[in-house]
């Protein structure tokens, strides 16, 4: 799991945007460029173009055959992104096995994250826990009825870390099967226990049931990642025939800047990591 914290980038100049921008494909660039136009949206344009540039350097990390803004992606009839391995589209060929690595992108304010995986499916989420809103009226029309009444439970200065870790785990499920909230529904599979997700460093059981969502949950696990209290983060990973906690890398960076930029990369105590079906906290 690679990060980017945007306040990491503050400091650099423009010279470092233009050198993100030329790793663009002109399709990203465009889009890049409209979002610039809005006033309202020069943010989130900034944050999209760390997130391709983070999604292309990293790539390139595990495949260094493969310079940055060689890759090219294609997407799934949900908008699911992957690489393109069709020579046909001028890609270079390369190891078999490396057609196996998945990834998947999250970009919200003041975070980037993407996660990485080899031969299984990965899905990761982030939300900002700033952005509060109306989360009882959004879980009350989007989380099955179960997991609203055990939200309704949870006192009222936790609620909103509970809803957005319940969501951001929600999420990554959604994402690492690449069918789209439409196609599963996120009433379709509910999490149990999750009271204890307003605790920093819980202890205890959550259980998955994927079952509406024609899955089964011994086949997946799921961490919560713990980055303070601005942002929520979860990971969901296939793991078939597997069980135990995933083991996860947990790597601080900002593209382009070489080894003297990366700020952190340790093995990641997550704040939670259980599997599906018997989900017990590893502490």
């Amino acid at each position: 799991v690679w990060m980017v914290e945007e306040k990491a980038t503050s400091r650099l100049d423009e010279d470092f945007v233009q050198r993100m921008c030329a790793l663009l494909s002109p399709q990203e660039q465009a889009r890049y460029n409209k979002q610039m136009t809005n006033p309202k949206a020069k943010d989130q344009a900034y944050s999209f173009l760390l997130a391709r540039t983070l999604l292309r350097t990293t790539l390139s990390r595990y495949c260094p055959s493969v310079e940055p803004h060689e890759w090219i992606f294609v997407t799934n009839k949900y908008g699911r992104p992957c690489v393109s391995w069709d020579l046909s589209l001028g890609f270079k060929p390369f190891h078999q096995e490396l057609r196996a690595l998945r990834f998947n992108l999250s970009h919200c304010n003041g975070l980037v994250i993407c996660a990485f995986a080899l031969g299984r499916e990965i899905g990761i989420d982030s939300e900002s826990t700033s952005r509060r809103g109306r989360t009882m009226s959004v879980a009350k029309r989007f989380f099955t009825e179960d997991e609203f009444k055990a939200l309704q439970l949870v006192p009222a200065h936790a609620q909103a870390l509970t809803f957005f870790r319940l969501w951001t785990l929600k999420e990554a499920y959604v994402k690492a099967r690449g069918l789209g909230i439409a196609a599963i529904g996120l009433d379709n599979f509910e999490f149990s226990g999750i009271e204890l997700l307003q605790e920093e460093w819980p202890q205890g059981e959550v259980r998955a049931d994927l079952s509406k969502a024609g899955d089964r949950a011994a086949e997946w696990q799921f961490v919560v990642l713990n980055l303070g209290t601005e942002h929520a983060a979860a990971v969901a990973v296939s793991c078939p025939g597997r069980t135990g906690p995933a083991q996860l890398h947990f790597f601080r960076t900002v593209p382009l800047g070489g080894p003297d930029l990366v700020l952190d990369s340790a093995q990641i105590q997550a704040a939670q990591c259980f599997d599906g079906e018997c989900a017990v906290f590893d502490t």
